[in-house]
């Protein structure tokens, strides 16, 4: 059954499966998706769990945030969304950008498991000496087919 929730003033799309007493999972599609993109997962899991499959912001039938959002700001809802439904120890199955928001609620509270599909991961720090390690080559490659051909004119 779909459903709407609002949560911290952020309208949230869900459909949800399953018996009521069963295991609550939260499935989770990745960037520029919609519910229906994991659905296939939520039909073999719903004939014995509680299966949230959620529209995350910006995608299906959820509104866009009115601000910018980054990955701590998903978690922070989808964590917000946990709390209001009381859901106890929830599965997480994330796919792509729903993977990285599963990694990070995984750091911040005490779930029952996370399956990753095609997980995007949390980007290290890195120090100044990388970037200009790398756009530098970057530079090099873009300019250096450049370069050959202007001298193969003269």
């Amino acid at each position: 059954m779909e459903k709407d929730i609002e949560l911290s003033g952020q309208k949230l799309h869900y459909d949800v499966t399953g018996p009521e007493n069963g295991r609550p999972v939260i499935l989770m599609h990745g960037w520029g998706c919609e519910f229906s993109t994991v659905r296939s997962i939520a039909v073999i899991l719903e004939s014995g769990m509680r299966v949230y499959n959620l529209d995350l912001p910006g995608h299906g039938k959820s509104p866009e945030p009115t601000t910018v959002w980054g990955v701590y700001d998903y978690a922070r809802l989808v964590g917000e969304f946990i709390d209001t439904l009381q859901l106890k120890d929830p599965v997480l199955i994330g796919h792509s950008f729903g993977g990285r928001i599963s990694i990070v609620l995984a750091s911040e509270r005490p779930l029952s498991k996370i399956l990753l599909v095609d997980a995007a991961g949390i980007k290290p720090r890195r120090p100044l000496k990388y970037y200009l390690k790398v756009y530098s080559y970057k530079a090099a490659k873009r300019l250096l087919p450049h370069c050959i051909r202007q001298k193969a004119r003269r």
